[in-house]
């Protein structure tokens, strides 16, 4: 783990930590891999949100999916246990420069409902801010 983060998610999860590029240019490929926590057994399957937002807050890159690229579904988490969470994204060529957020979370997959953090959010920001650079004429 790169860098610590702790944020709950309803009683289902605790990110811990991640590892995310700190800066970017704009058309390249990239993976943010999240580092879960299980604190809790569910029958939901929730899918996890990373979404690269500009400092407008509008999304610019994202990657929704089961975690662990479909291999270990909420359903499957024993509370306690450590899951490695890979989403690899892909920013514009068209991206301005500048400070950019990565913002993370989970939905259920049915009802589309996302789960609050301990502070009522519906997203988490990761602490890191990534930079795009420029592109030069």
């Amino acid at each position: 783990v790169a860098i610590l983060q702790d944020v709950q998610f309803g009683d289902v999860a605790r990110l811990v930590g991640y590892d995310a590029p700190d800066r970017l240019t704009p058309g390249q490929a990239f993976t943010v891999t999240l580092y879960w926590q299980a604190i809790g057994e569910t029958t939901s399957r929730y899918k996890v949100f990373v979404h690269l937002v500009d400092a407008d807050g509008d999304r610019r890159a994202g990657d929704d999916a089961t975690p662990a690229a479909g291999q270990r579904p909420t359903t499957g988490w024993v509370p306690g246990e450590y899951i490695v969470d890979a989403h690899r994204l892909h920013l514009p060529e068209d991206a301005a420069g500048g400070d950019y957020r990565v913002l993370i979370g989970l939905y259920d997959e049915i009802s589309l409902v996302r789960l609050n953090t301990l502070d009522g959010k519906d997203a988490a920001p990761l602490s890191q801010i990534t930079r795009v650079e420029s592109r030069r004429p």
